[in-house]
C-alpha cells in the first residue's frame, strides 16, 4: 500500500476543500454503530428528511439492487436494505451534496459515471465466487473517484488540461498526470476524504491504491483485494460500455483480476453482454 504519513496528509487537509461529514449521517453512523443497533430508528432518521428519502427510494428501486418490485415507503426501503446498505447510500447521497462550487468538470457528469461503476460492482458481486457485501461494492463504486471533485476545485483553472492529456495518453493513467501537474493524485485526495467520512478501512484502502497496479501482487487483505479487482472489471465493463474501448492496463492484469474473483474470460464477456442488453432495453424505453 502507498504509505502516508500524517504530516503530509495535514497537508493535504489544509490544501483542499475537504468536506465534513453532515451531523445527519454522524447521527446515523452512530445509530448503526451501536452494540444493538435498531433498524426502525435508522428508518425514522431517514424519514424526517425528504432529500434523502427520495434517495433511498430511488436507489432501492434501481436495477442494481433488484429487488424486482417498486418500494414507495421509505421506511420499507431502510428494512429491506438494512443497515450497513442504507448507511452505505446516505453517505454517497451526502456526498454527492457537499461538493458545489467553482470546479473544472461537472459534478453531475462525474457522480452519474461513480454510480454506474458502483451498479456494475453489484451487478459483479452476484456472480462472482465469494459473497461480497453488496453495501461495500456498492460505496467502493461510488467513492472510488471521489478525489477528483476535490481536485476539480482546488486546480479549477488548470486540472481540465491535465484530464486532456491523461485521456489523449493511452499508456499512463490519470493519477500518474495530476503527480506529474500536482504532486498529489485524486487517489491519494479520495482516501484523505473517504477517511473523514468515517468509510471501513478497506474500502480506504481500495480508493489509494485503484491505480498501483502492482497492489495485488503484494497486498494480503482478502476483502481489500476482492474489492479492488471488481473495481478494475466493473471499471472496465463501463469504459467498453459508453467507449468501446479497454483501459490501457487491462490487457496485462486482466487475468490477475479474473482469478482473484473466481472468473473466467467467457464469464466477464457474458456480463459485458448481459449489460449491453440492460443499457439497450433502457435506450429504447425512453
Amino acid at each position: 500500500m502507498l504509505k502516508l504519513d500524517q504530516e503530509y496528509l495535514d497537508d493535504l487537509q489544509k490544501t483542499f476543500f475537504i468536506p465534513s461529514p453532515p451531523e445527519l449521517l454522524l447521527q446515523a453512523q452512530a445509530l448503526v454503530q451501536a452494540p444493538d443497533p435498531e433498524l426502525s430508528a435508522l428508518a425514522d432518521l431517514v424519514a424526517r428528511d425528504l432529500g434523502l428519502s427520495s434517495a433511498i427510494l430511488k436507489t432501492i428501486n434501481s436495477a442494481q439492487f433488484g429487488f424486482g418490485r417498486v418500494v414507495s415507503d421509505v421506511k420499507q426501503a431502510v428494512m429491506m436494505l438494512g443497515l450497513d446498505a442504507t448507511l452505505a447510500v446516505l453517505t454517497a447521497v451526502m456526498l454527492k451534496q457537499s461538493f458545489n462550487g467553482k470546479s473544472a468538470i461537472s459534478f453531475e457528469r462525474l457522480w452519474d459515471e461513480s454510480t454506474e461503476v458502483a451498479g456494475i460492482m453489484v451487478y459483479l458481486g452476484r456472480r462472482i465466487k465469494d459473497e461480497v457485501p453488496q453495501e461495500n461494492l456498492y460505496t467502493t463504486g461510488l467513492f472510488h473517484d471521489c478525489g477528483i471533485a476535490a481536485m476539480a476545485m482546488r486546480y479549477h483553472d488548470t486540472y481540465l488540461e491535465c484530464i486532456r492529456a491523461a485521456n489523449a495518453d493511452d499508456e499512463v493513467s490519470l493519477a500518474v498526470y495530476e503527480d506529474q501537474f500536482y504532486n498529489t493524485s485524486h487517489p491519494v485526495v479520495g482516501f484523505l476524504i473517504a477517511n473523514t467520512w468515517n468509510l471501513p478501512t478497506d474500502i480506504c484502502h481500495v480508493i489509494l491504491n485503484h491505480h498501483n497496479l502492482e497492489y495485488l501482487s503484494y497486498n494480503t487483505d482478502y476483502e481489500e483485494n476482492m474489492l479492488l479487482a471488481a473495481l478494475k472489471i466493473a471499471d472496465n465493463l463501463y469504459r467498453q460500455l459508453t467507449l468501446a474501448k479497454d483501459d490501457h492496463q487491462w490487457q496485462t492484469h486482466r487475468q490477475q483480476y479474473f482469478e482473484q474473483l473466481g472468473m473466467m474470460e467467457h464469464d466477464y464477456l457474458d456480463i459485458l453482454e448481459e449489460l449491453m442488453d440492460v443499457r439497450a432495453r433502457s435506450t429504447e424505453a425512453e
